[in-house]
């Protein structure tokens, strides 16, 4: 370990990366734990490097996610989007049922982020459904606006994670929401989420 690495709660900082583990898998977390100063965020398909059982790994960020910088991988994330032409409607909007599908694509990118597959949860017996929605309209984004999803941890706890979202066209903000995600078993009955679910740090303090 170079003498400007470091481990800081479980996460080795190696120079400007951050790495963490979960799941005994070496994952990237892209920037340092050092809030205070201007990281560079991550670009779509931009690589990163970080080390892994003696090798040099180049990771690639999928298209249309950008990380922000949160301490827990699955506490706070952006997903750069870009309107498509089908996504608006006869105002040359985009339709107001489209903005929850953003939320959703982000939730799902939050986890590939972190190195979790949605689909491999499934196979495990793991689903996560949606059980309230809500959306505060602000806006109308057009066809090729690029927006960013911003999605926060707000809750995780027994068997339901909670989560609000910002949606920004530059400085604006559009469209802001909050859902609720119902933790089940194959059968369609309640199961506990699993630890590195319930065991994200949220500001949240209620019951």
């Amino acid at each position: 370990m170079a003498d400007s690495d470091s481990v800081r709660g479980g996460y080795l900082v190696i120079g400007r990366v951050t790495v963490n583990v979960i799941n005994r898998r070496v994952l990237p977390t892209v920037n340092s734990l050092d809030h205070g100063k201007n990281e560079p965020k991550a670009q779509s398909s931009a690589l990163f490097e970080f080390w892994t059982g003696g090798s040099l790994v180049h990771p690639t960020i999928p298209d249309r996610s950008r990380v922000s910088q949160p301490l827990h991988p699955l506490q706070k994330f952006q997903l750069e989007v870009r309107v498509r032409y089908q996504e608006t409607d006869a105002q040359g909007r985009v339709h107001h049922a489209t903005y929850p599908n953003y939320f959703e694509c982000a939730r799902v990118e939050m986890l590939r982020a972190a190195g979790i597959s949605y689909a491999e949860l499934e196979a495990q017996g793991v689903l996560l459904v949606v059980t309230e929605l809500g959306c505060n309209y602000r806006g109308g984004a057009v066809f090729d606006d690029l927006l960013v999803v911003e999605v926060e941890t707000v809750r995780a706890r027994g068997t339901r994670i909670e989560h609000q979202y910002t949606i920004r066209r530059g400085d604006e903000v559009l469209v802001t929401g909050n859902t609720v995600v119902a933790c089940i078993n194959p059968q369609g009955r309640p199961r506990p989420l699993p630890d590195y679910l319930s065991s994200i740090p949220t500001n949240s303090h209620g019951n």
